[in-house]
């Protein structure tokens, strides 16, 4: 899974295809880290060229406790990456506003 939003990066370059690089949950602090990555397309990411931007996002507290503890992701019946993209179009306006991506 993975996001399709029109972006221009910091260096002039469009792209329009945002991939979850890293996702780092630890459920002792209640904290998940989640790193996104702009790419000029899905070819490029899948050939493993280097994103235009990298963006990190950081979730704790009640936004952890509702979205990635055990619990709510048994209830939902989702793996981490998945609700963390929904997390991502539900709540993130920088660097775009993803409520308008599209799942790809």
């Amino acid at each position: 899974m993975a996001l399709q939003l029109s972006h221009t990066a910091a260096s002039g370059v469009s792209g329009d295809y945002w991939r979850i690089c890293d996702l780092n949950i630890n459920y002792d602090r209640e904290e998940c880290h989640c790193k996104l990555a702009l790419f000029k397309d899905a070819a490029a990411s899948a050939a493993g060229n280097t994103p235009l931007e990298v963006h990190q996002y950081d979730w704790s507290g009640a936004d952890f406790t509702g979205s990635f503890d055990s619990a709510t992701l048994d209830v939902v019946s989702q793996n981490p990456q998945e609700r963390a993209y929904e997390k991502l179009k539900a709540s993130v306006t920088v660097p775009a506003d993803f409520s308008t991506a599209s799942d790809v």
